[in-house]
């Protein structure tokens, strides 16, 4: 597997600064809202301390964004201790994500860990796309070979239908509790049936859907091979993009 398909600067934690400002700006008019509708000057002064914050804040962001045309970067703003009623939670993962940061390809996984952590999660949810539009989301069983993405899946189901019509997906694994344990990948592309559809036959003639299956035997059934029931059918997803983050790198970033 090509390192670039790993190395990519859309990490999910990641803001541009043209975004940061659009929240930012949202924050600022939420909170203008409240100290309009605020009952005592406790609350009143407590809102102007925050509406003071968000605003230097911005000022901040405008003036990284001059300085950094086209790239991505935290804002250099910490939440105050105290947030208003409507305002999200503070706690461990907004402080960490408020720090100044440019680590996408820090926290990207190697290759060599992509395969790992593939071979050794066993959920993924894959998003289609349905005829009216909407996303539909669903989780599944997998394997990865190293290159591609093998998913058995349900012929007659929301999601074989929305795949026939529109092949575009997106696949993510992730796993972790804590902020600082989160590691997945997002794999996207267009998936492609092999084989019989539904699978009906004892062995599968495509070499490929052939190793795919005794992988998944391996993983999931102690090597035994499932018998075809006329129900399932393979599909393989050759990612066009691969994006990885595992948080436990984080430690290193701060030293």
């Amino acid at each position: 597997m090509g390192d670039d398909l790993v190395r990519d600067e859309d990490d999910h934690d990641l803001l541009t600064f043209s975004e940061g400002g659009i929240r930012l700006r949202e924050e600022i008019s939420l909170t203008e809202t409240l100290l309009a509708e605020a009952a005592t000057p406790e609350r009143r002064d407590a809102l102007r301390a925050r509406l003071k914050a968000l605003a230097d804040a911005l000022a901040r962001n405008t003036r990284q964004a001059e300085a950094n045309p086209g790239e991505k970067g935290f804002l250099d703003y910490v939440p105050p201790a105290r947030r208003c009623g409507r305002c999200r939670p503070e706690g461990p993962a907004v402080t960490e994500m408020a720090r100044p940061q440019r680590r996408g390809r820090a926290i990207a996984m190697t290759a060599a860990e992509v395969d790992d952590f593939l071979m050794a999660e066993r959920t993924c949810r894959v998003a289609t796309t349905g005829k009216d539009g909407r996303p539909h989301v669903a989780p599944l069983w997998f394997v990865w070979d190293g290159t591609s993405l093998w998913l058995s899946s349900v012929v007659r189901s929301q999601r074989w239908a929305d795949l026939m019509r529109d092949p575009r997906v997106a696949v993510v694994i992730d796993a972790g509790v804590a902020y600082t344990e989160l590691r997945g990948v997002e794999l996207s592309g267009e998936v492609v049936p092999v084989g019989e559809v539904p699978r009906t036959s004892a062995a599968a003639s495509d070499p490929a859907l052939a190793e795919a299956e005794r992988l998944f035997a391996d993983k999931y059934t102690g090597g035994v091979q499932a018998q075809a029931d006329g129900r399932h059918a393979w599909l393989r997803l050759t990612p066009e993009k691969l994006v990885s983050w595992d948080f436990r790198k984080l430690a290193t970033l701060s030293r």
